[in-house]
């Protein structure tokens, strides 16, 4: 497809993906949500693009099936047992999602 494509490029630089969407050099861009989120923060700060425009934001490949890696079955125990303390305190019910 790529190679078909003259329109089509790619580039390693995140922070430059939002850089061309923002300034409508492109119509959209392929990302995960967090370093969307961590370049567009850092990018409100200290950029002469609008970055607060709304944006939508599509799951092309539904939920994902990435998760945590543990090197021991007590490290894995251990993050399991706080996240339930987590979601059981009300403060952070309100800024953290779990996918409940």
């Amino acid at each position: 497809m790529a190679s078909q494509n003259e329109n089509y490029s790619e580039t390693h630089n995140q922070k430059t993906q939002l850089r061309m969407l923002f300034s409508k050099r492109v119509d959209f861009i392929q990302m995960d949500r967090n370093i969307y989120e961590y370049y567009r923060q850092e990018m409100l700060q200290d950029s002469d693009l609008d970055v607060s425009v709304p944006v939508d934001i599509v799951p092309l490949f539904g939920k994902s099936p990435n998760g945590f890696l543990f090197k021991t079955e007590a490290a894995r125990d251990a993050c399991i047992s706080n996240m339930d303390k987590i979601k059981q305190n009300s403060k952070y019910k309100n800024t953290l999602y779990f996918g409940d």
